[in-house]
């Protein structure tokens, strides 16, 4: 019985130990911002990838030779940045259209537009 609890935590510390390699590319060297972009990405043999990197926030670029691990750790981590940013826009853009629709419908309460306005 107690086999199967330390089997799961040794998954769970595997787990934890793969994603942490790619984390840290993540992070700038110079600033420790999170807002490292990779430029260019190469293969380096069969085990390895050499990426180019950019910090957005204090433009420092540098290089780095990683093994297959640590680059799908990485694009793990940019994956969830992405859909971040992506639910992010995808809010303003709600806020923002919301917003105009509010204008528009106490523009057509008040009479000051009606369907001749949007006639060719």
């Amino acid at each position: 019985m107690d086999a199967k609890p330390r089997r799961l935590s040794r998954i769970a510390a595997a787990a934890r130990r793969f994603a942490s390699r790619g984390e840290r590319l993540h992070r700038c060297p110079a600033c420790a911002r999170e807002f490292v972009c990779p430029v260019e990405w190469e293969i380096d043999g069969e085990e390895h990838w050499t990426i180019q990197l950019r910090c957005g926030a204090c433009d420092t670029w540098w290089e780095r030779r990683v093994t297959n691990a640590e680059a799908t750790a990485f694009e793990l981590v940019l994956d969830r940045q992405i859909a971040a940013i992506r639910r992010e826009l995808l809010g303003i853009d709600r806020r923002c259209m919301h917003a105009e629709l509010e204008v528009l419908v106490g523009a057509l309460r008040h009479d000051l537009i009606d369907a001749a306005d949007f006639a060719r």
